[in-house]
């Protein structure tokens, strides 16, 4: 084995290759070491990771996994498939065995498939026969001997060996029996993908046994990979190539919906494999290698074994069709390139593969439902598998059993959080009592209940969690009638079933509204909470609890209560894009269900961007979902049942939803954001090096150039006052972000004092000044204006900011920076930029020199070093002022114009007030002082005396004149 690579893959998206020798498990080793060394913490990075670092490919050095070189068999592996190319898994080494796909195999392999369907269905019509004859003789010998039902069919009377349809029956009987011995003999043959399980190292450490993956892939899927071998056999292929497995793919009718939901158009992407396809037969012939019978290619062995591990990775019993698609899109190649060039990567077509199982499985449940529509819901005891456990009266009638409800397909499915999950079972493992999960409202912590509940009910949680049940605690019900004593009394029954039972883990929603409710003693003075009551039956730790709260409740409650010492807090936070997408697919089959309508990949990944972006008082995913909701409600009642929901669909609801013209959302950003500086430059004058240096950080940030755990960009605007350095960023803000009111603004001098934190982040039920109106708008420009009069241990505070992109609020809500624009203007050193200007440097050489050594005066190089660009403005000239002042003349004659009135200027007025207003010292801030006084006051007076109406024209000219030409009479 010394000549084999062994490649782990970390991600199904990068490969990482090592030569190592494989003489025993490599993950042995590292689990040793690691969990001796870091304990519970890498215990819990372990099981998290557990199958990726578990599966890995065993590729031969010598002929890289094709088993051949030069049309003979490897030396090295002796084309031994096992030892050629292979995967190692939970202690089981896989190989798939293509020496039986050949084309006799193949044939064989389908027609025995056929004898077995034809005699299984003959049995069981044989079988079916005999039940009806049964019927019929019962039936016969009803009406005959006119006996009671059904006491009367156990008379002796009744069975009549002589009858020939009796014997009929007993005759198919012992067919019936062989039936159920086919049934049950091929299920014991049958072969399952290896599930992921929670297994002791002992486990982990024993020897791996090799098994053949051929029987774990589903017959559909399978056929996919024959027809591929036959494609490429048949057309004079030397290699089954992942195109070939494209080629058939997209033939195989369980691929329509795979091309569906990523909008995929058959006909294009069939266009495009078939040019592929010719141009590798052209390069095989021109090759003048000898034909030899198709092989498949390493590339191709990986794509199987990669579907396997797909299928592991969701849970599923078989290789699905599905399974197929995203290793594919994974695996460098020209199948891959295809898929690319239509924009399908990687992570779409595993989601989309997500999606396809996530509806097979309600398929199931539903049909799983409706065979036991007489059962319930609750159960009906409070008994485990093992026989252990107590009845539970007073607990099952304020609660409801979830792990019944999973085990009844009754709970919908949930994705996208393994990682809190995971986190939950290790925090229970440790030994602790229970968890409370903390999160904002609508991010999803009922559902991370309910896949613990689903995973419990399959047998794949911890062992600790094995035949245990996972109940939901009624808070309201537990409450409601019989006062203060009548409630803690259920309570305390309720716990005291779960603790006698041994078999409970108790889940309490909003488990907050325990807190501040109890026994009330002599003159009314609170003996007891609610609270303190679950506190002391958790310390006996013979139950657990699940708890939920949010940042608000767990601040203002839980934070003073016992509960906060017994329970271990778990952050849920808001999901990101993908996660949020996965999140939705698992419900958009209930939306389409109850419409009647069809969501696209990209349809559900609009709801998220624009959501994102627009709707900035809720959380994911259940903005995302209630933008799904009302898009498939439009659509179902605009197009009909059966109408396919799009991208274009969502922009336009979500456009209804804010009130924004659709064409602000489906805007060219890109086109945008190349003329970034035209369109800074309509409306702001001067300062070119500013807008340039602005403009391309902006346009690297959306080319996704950025670190995306920071903010977009970080600028230091530095002065003298009035220059342009706030107009800049409402420039920015107007032009990046479509509206000069996507603009946070703090005035930094208000928080020259160290208790200024408290008023920018919050404390108790005080939202913060900072916190809470990021909260509000996400994606817009933060203005620090005067940051160098703000306390300095402020400013650490935004260095964090400037680092992480994100800061807790004073409720404990995480609060996201990461889609904000930060500039922070300053007038610190104005006067030593203006000496160099008067010296005669040009400013990016002052740039550099000020920022060295001038501005470290006013602040730590820590703090300025987390800035992207810090920009030095320039004073303004008197040019720039008679720019300045026609820009604010055109705003006033615009005002005008709405009431129907005509403004013109004369050059000369233009000049003039530009005279007026100009001040070396104040930049263009005296200018609007000017016009005020000679322009709009006059204005002003003219409209309410009456005296300019609709139609008329005012000239404003030289010496401050106000010419007024009145229109024609009609």
């Amino acid at each position: 084995m010394d000549n084999f690579l062994l490649r782990t893959k970390r991600n199904f998206n990068q490969w990482i290759i090592y030569p190592q020798v494989i003489n025993k498990p490599f993950y042995s080793t590292s689990h040793y070491f690691f969990t001796k060394t870091y304990g519970l913490f890498v215990d819990f990075w372990e099981r998290c990771t557990i199958s990726l670092l578990l599966f890995m490919i065993l590729i031969c050095s010598q002929c890289k996994g094709a088993g051949l070189i030069s049309g003979a068999a490897c030396p090295t592996c002796r084309g031994n498939e096992e030892q050629a190319l292979s995967a190692t898994l939970l202690n089981t080494r896989l190989f798939f065995n293509f020496e039986k796909v050949t084309e006799w195999n193949i044939a064989a392999r389908r027609a025995a498939f056929t004898v077995d369907t034809v005699i299984n269905f003959s049995l069981r019509l044989i079988g079916g026969v005999g039940i009806l004859f049964l019927a019929f003789y019962i039936y016969r010998q009803i009406l005959s001997l006119n006996i009671n039902i059904p006491l009367g069919l156990f008379s002796s009377d009744v069975w009549n060996l002589q009858s020939p349809y009796l014997r009929v029956f007993l005759a198919t009987f012992l067919i019936d029996l062989y039936t159920v011995y086919r049934t049950m003999r091929a299920q014991e043959l049958e072969m399952y993908v290896i599930k992921k399980e929670y297994q002791k190292n002992e486990k982990r450490d024993a020897q791996i046994r090799s098994v053949s993956i051929n029987r774990a892939f589903s017959r559909f899927a399978l056929e996919v990979i024959e027809n591929a071998y036959l494609f490429a056999l048949q057309n004079h292929y030397s290699e089954v190539l992942p195109l070939h497995l494209l080629a058939v793919l997209i033939a195989h009718p369980h691929s329509n919906i795979i091309l569906f939901r990523l909008g995929i158009n058959p006909g294009a992407l069939a266009g495009k494999i078939k040019h592929g396809l010719q141009g590798l037969l052209y390069q095989e012939q021109q090759s003048g290698q000898p034909k030899r019978m198709a092989h498949f290619s390493p590339e191709t062995k990986l794509v199987i074994l990669n579907a396997y591990m797909e299928a592991h990775e969701r849970g599923g019993e078989k290789v699905q069709v599905w399974d197929l698609w995203t290793p594919i899109a994974d695996i460098e190649g020209y199948a891959k390139e295809i898929l690319y060039d239509l924009d399908i990567e990687t992570y779409k077509m595993r989601h989309v593969g997500q999606w396809v199982q996530v509806e097979e499985d309600l398929r199931r449940k539903t049909a799983f439902r409706r065979a036991h529509s007489h059962g319930g819901f609750f159960a009906r005891h409070g008994m485990d598998r093992a026989m252990t456990a107590v009845e539970t009266k007073t607990l099952n009638s304020f609660s409801t059993d979830l792990t019944y409800m999973a085990s009844r397909g009754a709970l919908p499915p949930s994705l996208g959080r393994a990682k809190e999950i995971e986190q939950v079972f290790t925090i229970l493992q440790s030994g602790a009592a229970g968890v409370m999960l903390v999160g904002g409202i609508g991010v999803g912590k009922e559902s991370i209940v309910d896949e613990i509940a689903a995973r419990m009910s399959a047998d794949m949680a911890p062992d600790i969690l094995r035949d245990k049940r996972l109940v939901a605690l009624s808070v309201a019900s537990v409450l409601a009638g019989g006062g203060a004593e009548g409630s803690a009394e259920r309570l305390y029954r309720a716990l005291y079933e779960a603790a006698h039972s041994g078999n409970i883990l108790l889940f309490i929603k909003d488990i907050h509204y325990l807190v501040g409710v109890g026994l009330k003693g002599e003159a009314g003075a609170s003996t007891v909470g609610m609270d303190a009551v679950l506190t002391e039956a958790l310390q006996s730790r013979r139950f657990f609890v699940i708890g939920t709260t949010d940042y608000k409740n767990y601040s203002l409650h839980i934070e003073h209560s016992p509960l906060r010492n017994v329970l271990t807090r778990i952050e849920v936070l808001e999901p990101n894009l993908e996660d949020t997408v996965l999140m939705l697919e698992a419900r958009a089959p209930f939306i389409e269900g109850k419409h009647g309508v069809f969501f696209t990949y990209q349809a559900l990944t609009a709801a998220v961007e624009f959501s994102n972006k627009l709707i900035h008082t809720e959380h994911q995913p259940e903005k995302a979902e209630t933008i799904l909701r009302e898009v498939a409600s439009s659509v179902a009642t605009s197009r009909g049942r059966r109408a396919v929901v799009t991208d274009q669909d969502v922009a336009k609801t979500i456009a209804q939803k804010i009130n924004m013209p659709i064409a602000r959302l489906e805007k060219s950003e890109s086109e945008k954001l190349l003329r970034l500086e035209e369109e800074i430059h309509k409306r702001y004058i001067n300062q070119d090096y500013a807008v340039v240096q602005v403009s391309a950080a902006l346009r690297r940030a959306r080319a996704e150039l950025r670190d995306e755990r920071r903010p977009i960009a970080n600028f230091l605007f530095v002065g003298p006052t009035g220059v342009g350095k706030t107009e800049l960023v409402k420039r920015i803000a107007s032009v990046y972000f479509n509206s000069e009111k996507d603009m946070v603004r703090l005035d930094m001098s208000e928080f020259q004092e160290i208790g200024g934190i408290t008023r920018l982040i919050g404390e108790g039920e005080t939202p913060g000044l900072l916190t809470e109106s990021v909260r509000m708008n996400p994606y817009s420009v933060l203005l620090l204006d005067e940051l160098e009069k703000a306390h300095p241990n402020i400013l650490n505070l935004f260095l964090q900011v400037m680092d992480d992109g994100r800061l807790t609020s004073g409720e404990g809500e995480v609060i996201d920076f990461t889609n904000l624009i930060i500039v922070a203007t300053s007038n610190a050193g104005t006067k030593k930029v203006q000496e160099y200007l008067a010296s005669g440097k040009r400013i990016e050489d002052i740039r550099e020199q000020f920022v060295k050594k001038d501005l470290l005066e006013w602040f730590k190089p820590e703090f300025i070093n987390r800035f992207d660009d810090v920009i030095v403005f320039k004073p303004l000239s008197e040019e720039n002022i008679q720019a300045i002042a026609q820009l604010i003349l055109t705003d006033i004659a615009g005002k005008l114009e709405s009431k129907g009135i005509k403004l013109r200027i004369a050059p000369g007025a233009v000049v003039e007030l530009a005279n007026f207003g100009f001040d070396p010292l104040f930049g263009a801030r005296p200018l609007r002082r000017a016009i005020q006084d000679h322009v709009q006051n006059a204005l002003a007076n003219y409209l309410i005396a009456g005296q300019i109406g609709r139609r008329d024209t005012v000239h404003l000219e030289p010496g401050g004149v106000i010419r007024i030409e009145k229109a024609a009479e009609l």
